[in-house]
């Protein structure tokens, strides 16, 4: 039977010579030598040599499959070692020197994976102990503020003698069932909901939206001031202060309703708030709801640090004329022009408010006595008061449209519709304003404009009238 070794050729004429020929040992020898120097034949695909076995080149050496062989070639010559011996019927060739060169490269392989590893490992460590590090720097801090809590909280405990959890709550919903009476007695019952004019999909609480409404509403942009008044009041809706600068952004918007919402929503959370409770006053009266008004000027002298000691009364007129008998102040002067307007006392409504501009002169309080002029039937000295205001904040949309009315009142059309219009570009959710407009123009027998005016056209208007 043919057998095949190691290099892939046949051993048969071999074995034939060693069974039946009776040649010297010489001649056996030689036969055999030949034999071993024969190279053997390797094709490619289909007509491969049967025996021969496949090989692949790694690292400049040849690697027979099915045997640890390693052979090199040298000018075509088999550098076979004399040492060369039969195993199993296979002869394997070994050549000690590069058995010896495979093992140092493969020593050296195992050395730097090793010392990638050592290398990894001491980066772990290195990690965990810092990760370690920090975890005991947070344990750390936390017990220490957790001693500084149960130290503030031993002291408390001490100067209350003892009072248990129980009764603190007591008190506490005793404080709160008393400050919603004095919401109610200051004219709030309970708020209602505000719709808000923007929806957010997400906000950033690390924005202060509050104070960045307050610059817009300082500049006169009411519509943003509104926008980042609503954020803040998103994130926090117990802020009374966003509240109460929210409210005052609508009413200078000339939506009181909007703006009563929002002083009451802020009073709910804060009804000590005095400029709260004397903007909620000016737009009860605005709403024509006296009995509001006066309730909440009551609120405003009741909570009042300078006139703690006055007696409380139910006739609130007179408990604030005892108040200025204390000492004036242009909030008390003020608050005073709202009570006397409400009781049309025209006059003395004037003499406090002009006397409130001279100690404080303000855009607020000047519009205020412009708007009492104008309702006691004094329109012509009512705009030298909104023009000051106007100085102070150009962009103040009320007094736009106080001035408008004026000006109507007068039976100025002309400058009666550049107000309106002047109004509409600051807010042009001031819908109602195009009604005005209109009453305008047609005094003023201007119908080319009456359409222009029908569809809101506010820009086609710019030729025709200076406004900004």
């Amino acid at each position: 039977m043919a057998s095949c070794n190691a290099d892939g050729f046949t051993l048969d004429a071999l074995s034939s010579t060693t069974q039946s020929s009776t040649a010297p040992i010489s001649s056996l020898a030689s036969n055999l030598i030949n034999t071993l120097n024969v190279q053997p034949q390797i094709r490619s695909g289909d007509d491969m040599t049967l025996g021969t076995v496949p090989t692949q080149n790694v690292g400049g050496m040849k690697e027979v499959w099915g045997s640890p062989e390693v052979q090199q070639q040298q000018g075509g010559m088999s550098l076979a070692s004399p040492a060369s011996r039969q195993q199993g019927g296979q002869g394997i060739v070994r050549n000690p020197q590069m058995e010896s060169q495979a093992l140092i490269t493969q020593n050296a392989l195992q050395m730097s994976t090793l010392n990638s590893l050592k290398s990894s490992h001491a980066h772990r460590s290195e990690l965990i102990e810092k990760e370690h590090a920090e975890f005991k720097l947070k344990q750390s801090q936390k017990l220490n503020s957790n001693l500084e809590l149960e130290k503030e909280w031993n002291d408390l405990d001490s100067k209350l003698g003892g009072v248990t959890m129980e009764e603190l709550s007591k008190a506490w919903a005793e404080a709160e069932d008393s400050r919603d009476n004095e919401v109610r007695e200051f004219g709030v019952e309970q708020p209602r909901s505000y719709n808000f004019v923007n929806t957010f999909s997400s906000l950033d609480t690390n924005i202060d939206y509050f104070a960045l409404g307050v610059q817009e509403f300082d500049l006169g942009n009411l519509k943003p001031a509104i926008q980042n008044f609503e954020a803040a009041i998103k994130i926090d809706n117990t802020l009374s202060a966003a509240w109460s600068y929210l409210g005052r952004s609508h009413a200078e918007s000339d939506s009181d309703t909007s703006a009563i919402i929002c002083f009451e929503n802020g009073c709910l959370h804060d009804c000590y708030d005095l400029d709260l409770l004397l903007s909620l006053s000016v737009s009860y009266v605005n709403e024509g709801d006296d009995i509001r008004s006066s309730r909440s000027l009551k609120g405003w002298v009741k909570n009042n640090p300078d006139y703690a000691g006055i007696q409380e009364s139910d006739n609130v007129k007179e408990m604030l004329e005892n108040c200025l008998k204390i000492r004036e102040t242009p909030e008390l002067l003020q608050a005073l022009g709202v009570l006397y307007n409400t009781s049309r006392e025209w006059d003395k409504a004037v003499s406090v408010l002009s006397r409130a501009a001279e100690i404080n002169p303000g855009y607020e309080v000047f519009n205020k006595l412009g708007a009492t002029l104008a309702n006691a039937g004094r329109s012509g000295e009512a705009l030298e008061y909104y023009k000051k205001a106007l100085q102070i904040k150009p962009r103040y949309g009320r007094c736009w449209l106080n001035l408008a009315i004026s000006h109507s009142n007068l039976r100025d059309y002309e400058e009666a519709s550049r107000c309106y219009l002047q109004v509409i570009s600051l807010n042009e959710d001031a819908v109602h304003c195009w009604g005005y407009l209109r009453l305008s123009l047609t005094c003023l027998e201007r119908w080319d404009l009456l359409e222009k005016a029908g569809r809101h056209d506010l820009e086609s208007f710019r030729d025709e009238f200076d406004f900004v």
